[in-house]
């Protein structure tokens, strides 16, 4: 199998798609047979769909799906007991 019979493609930002479709050799081939491989793979919702990314070497295809970048909420004064934390746990 050839890299250029390998598509990868993204549908709706919500599925993975990997596609090849190669000739078939042999007595078969005097038909014009084509062999087709399609598999769909629903994506996670926190995927980074501009930043995947498919590599194709000594045959094996290698698909990264990174997950997004989300700011991580602030931890400072979350775990401390000073006095606003207090009140704050009391009024609960």
């Amino acid at each position: 199998m050839r890299k250029e019979d390998i598509r990868v493609e993204v549908e709706d930002a919500r599925y993975l798609i990997i596609r090849t479709e190669l000739a078939v050799t042999g007595a078969e081939e005097e038909d014009g047979r084509r062999r087709r491989f399609d598999r769909k793979f629903r994506l996670p919702g926190m995927v980074d769909v501009d930043s995947i990314s498919a590599e194709y070497t000594h045959g094996v295809l290698t698909v990264t799906v990174p997950r997004m970048h989300t700011r991580a909420r602030p931890t400072t004064g979350l775990l401390g007991a000073g006095p606003a934390r207090d009140s704050a746990a009391r009024a609960a």
